[in-house]
């Protein structure tokens, strides 16, 4: 159909040597940050605070920023700046311990003095299965 083009509509049709440039959607923007190692460090981060959920049982959270800045007027570029930050789950931490008069912290109790424990050898508890025949009385 390219013979019914008028004049003026050959001259302003692409030529094969004109570069067709397709801009980045959103995904593939930020696939290309950090030299596309961004996604993969966000993986990673995701990866060690869900190990760390499982392991405490307690929420942890993976947070990604983005600064989006204007370095220059009067052009449209814009640069994009990525942050990941993590922050994981803190494990219990309590403990109890004895805390006496010396201003001193105790895994036992100071005060009750120490037992010597040892092992007691048992006799032999096998049980009786037969009554002696001495002590049975013919009826």
């Amino acid at each position: 159909m390219k013979g019914n083009h008028t004049k003026e509509e050959r001259m302003t049709e692409p030529k094969d040597t004109d570069k067709t440039v397709i801009g980045l959607s959103a995904i593939a923007t930020v696939q290309k940050l950090s030299g596309g190692k961004f996604l993969a460090d966000v993986e990673s981060a995701l990866l060690r605070v869900a190990e760390e959920v499982v392991r405490t049982g307690k929420a942890g959270a993976v947070t990604v920023k983005f600064k989006v800045t204007k370095p220059q007027e009067g052009e449209p570029l814009v640069t994009v700046q990525e942050n990941i930050s993590v922050a994981l789950p803190s494990p219990a931490g309590s403990g109890a311990f004895y805390f006496v008069h010396d201003g001193r912290f105790y895994a036992t109790d100071p005060r009750q003095p120490e037992m010597d424990f040892r092992i007691v050898e048992q006799p032999d508890a096998t049980p009786r299965t037969g009554i002696r025949e001495e002590h049975v009385r013919e009826a």
